[in-house]
């Protein structure tokens, strides 16, 4: 990216992998969001940045859930752990998926309106009447794929950010 002819900004593949680790409440999301929905007004209409997978249902997860997720490290020997030894890796691997959840694969821009009524709908819920998503990838839309989930939709958006900014 230059002005007035000189180099101001030097991008490329790998500095736009980076942006797929920024956080939601990173400001920078925005502005890669509102590349990738470029078609709304944003001077006209109020928008959100939402979840696609909402952040509740990980914070909602069970036990159970948390120890055979998929995607994540296989946990060997959880029945031998101290109960202090399980509650603290159940909190890891719960901060891990809220990490995922929290990052740019999976989110999206939605007009206020609409993210007050998806609010803490499931994604595989919210698409039954909902299909004209950008960056959709072809997979399973369950909470239980959101890693895998994310790892295809972050490399859609690469591919479009790439394309985009010629990179």
């Amino acid at each position: 990216i230059t002005h007035n002819g000189e180099p101001m900004i030097s991008l490329d593949s790998k500095a736009i992998e980076s942006w797929h680790d920024y956080p939601k409440e990173d400001t920078r999301t925005l502005f890669v969001l509102n590349l990738l929905y470029p078609d709304y007004n944003y001077k006209a209409i109020s928008v959100n940045i939402d979840h696609m997978h909402p952040l509740q249902a990980i914070k909602d997860l069970k036990e159970q859930d948390l120890v055979d997720f998929p995607g994540l490290q296989p946990i060997h020997n959880y029945e031998s752990l101290t109960t202090k030894e399980r509650k603290a890796l159940l909190k890891q691997r719960k901060e891990a998926l809220k990490y995922v959840c929290n990052s740019l694969p999976n989110l999206q821009i939605l007009t206020e309106e609409d993210n007050k009524r998806k609010s803490d709908t499931p994604l595989s819920e919210w698409l039954q009447t909902h299909s004209n998503i950008p960056y959709l990838p072809k997979t399973d839309y369950n909470l239980r794929n959101i890693i895998n989930f994310t790892i295809k939709r972050k490399a859609l958006i690469h591919k479009t950010l790439c394309q985009m900014l010629h990179v």
